[in-house]
């Protein structure tokens, strides 16, 4: 009876333990002030040496888990790991989100004064005259440059979770293909227009937007 709990045990640590090596957790319970080393956790999984209980309150911190997690059987145990491990990935680009609605207002912050200083000194004729000169030696204008940001600037927050919005949906129900930057690419284009009051131009065939951009070129 001893022996098959000491298994059951050691089938539960492997189960806990998932993807970390013996090695680590043997480092893990070092650092809790017991001698153990990669050759006690094999013992302690394969059933053949049995886990103390102070041991097994410290072995399930390393886990993070409950003590009684211990005496779970490795297929409850699985399912509850699978679980935890994919919750964990679905919080992390929740807050991965969260950091990227920062940036993107500090962005649009900095966007909104650099159009403003950009008008500023366009409307003040502080501009070097591109008179005689051909369009690919001067790149685009500094109206052309403000017109083209302004897009930017004129959406919203509410645009913005929108667009996101449907990116999840779409990908949650496995409608998600290779093709999937076209999409987001023309319905950022599309709002971008919208928030301005005018109709984005076709993109044509190639998939690009308006101005050219390809997020998949090298």
């Amino acid at each position: 009876m001893a022996k098959e709990q000491d298994q059951r045990i050691g089938a539960a640590v492997v189960a806990l333990r998932g993807d970390k090596t013996q090695q680590a957790v043997a480092a893990s319970m070092r650092e809790r002030g017991w001698k153990w080393s990669q050759a006690t956790v094999w013992s302690v999984e394969k059933g053949d040496r049995p886990l103390r209980l102070a041991e097994a309150s410290d072995l399930a911190g390393v886990f993070g888990c409950a003590i009684l997690m211990l005496l779970q059987p490795p297929e409850t145990l699985s399912a509850v790991v699978m679980l935890e491990q994919a919750t964990f990935r679905v919080r992390k680009d929740f807050y991965a989100v969260f950091s990227a609605a920062k940036r993107l207002g500090r962005g649009l912050r900095e966007l909104k004064d650099c159009v403003a200083f950009a008008v500023e000194l366009n409307d003040s004729g502080g501009l070097q005259s591109r008179d005689g000169l051909a369009a690919w030696e001067t790149g685009p204008g500094l109206d052309e440059s403000i017109e083209w940001s302004r897009k930017d600037l004129a959406l919203t927050a509410e645009h913005a979770i929108e667009l996101a919005a449907g990116v999840v949906e779409r990908t949650e129900s496995g409608d998600d293909t290779g093709d999937d930057w076209i999409h987001d690419y023309t319905s950022l284009e599309a709002a971008q227009y919208a928030a301005i009051g005018t109709v984005a131009p076709h993109s044509g065939a190639t998939g690009k937007g308006n101005d050219g951009l390809d997020p998949e070129a090298p």
